[in-house]
């Protein structure tokens, strides 16, 4: 049987899957905007170095090695106790290293890895969007938190191709959509919210990549039918794909 998955992504992060019988459609939501690179720079020599550094996805590892360069990313790890990265992809962006994952690949994994450490001083490489419960939490434990927020995200505004995905799903050309982040589940209702166009997502299989992606549809009152444990892309095209099978 043939299906429909919609991708909901950042502008220029689509992702091509050829599978038989599967058609992917990538909608972007959100543009990515990196923080002033100087601004950056100069919080990082106030911080200095930290025992733990976090990294909450593979863009903050490659964008915290673009501005940094290689020979003072490489130092500020080595200087580091213990390196914790959400996501397997984020661990594989960082060579070399013994990076630990959380087994709830999210910020409350890390909290819950953070409770078991010995009191330090802990960086946090992330976006600006990112969960405002992580920071609070950490330094409850006692941890000193030092946040760099080296890119945010802005939702985009409707265009044409908007318009096309909306008559796909009218249509029921779309049997699956997959949320990845809560802020794209807030930009996507955002989006046709702005174009006057009401949604109806009754038959449709709702997949939320982390449990704070999950948090944001119920807020919306959906349910997601499959919350994904790890960030990975595909295993959750994998894993819906058999579901809509069953």
């Amino acid at each position: 049987m043939n299906y429909g998955i919609l991708l909901l992504r950042p502008k220029d992060k689509f992702i091509k899957i050829n599978l038989k019988g599967i058609e992917i459609y990538n909608m972007p939501v959100i543009n990515i905007i990196k923080e002033n690179r100087n601004l950056i720079l100069k919080k990082v020599k106030r911080i200095g170095y930290a025992d733990y550094v976090i990294f909450t996805s593979t863009l903050s590892v490659e964008l915290f090695k673009e501005y940094l360069g290689n020979d003072e990313f490489e130092k500020i790890l080595d200087n580091a106790r213990e390196i914790i990265a959400i996501g397997n992809k984020t661990k594989e962006q960082i060579e070399t290293r013994n990076v630990t994952v959380p087994e709830v690949q999210s910020t409350t994994g890390i909290i819950e890895v953070m409770k078991n450490k010995k009191i330090g001083k802990v960086m946090i490489v992330r976006s600006k969007n990112g969960n405002k419960n992580l920071i609070p939490n950490l330094r409850i434990i006692g941890f000193k938190i030092s946040v760099l927020n080296i890119y945010h995200a802005s939702i985009l505004k409707p265009v044409l191709l908007h318009m096309n995905i909306y008559n796909k799903l009218k249509k029921g050309d779309i049997n699956a959509i997959i949320f990845t982040s809560s802020m794209i589940v807030k930009g996507f209702f955002l989006i046709f919210k702005k174009m006057h166009k009401k949604l109806n997502l009754k038959n449709i299989h709702i997949a939320a990549i982390g449990r704070e992606t999950a948090d944001a549809l119920i807020r919306k009152k959906i349910k997601p039918d499959y919350i994904a444990e790890s960030p990975d892309i595909n295993e959750c095209i994998t894993t819906i794909i058999k579901k809509l099978n069953n």
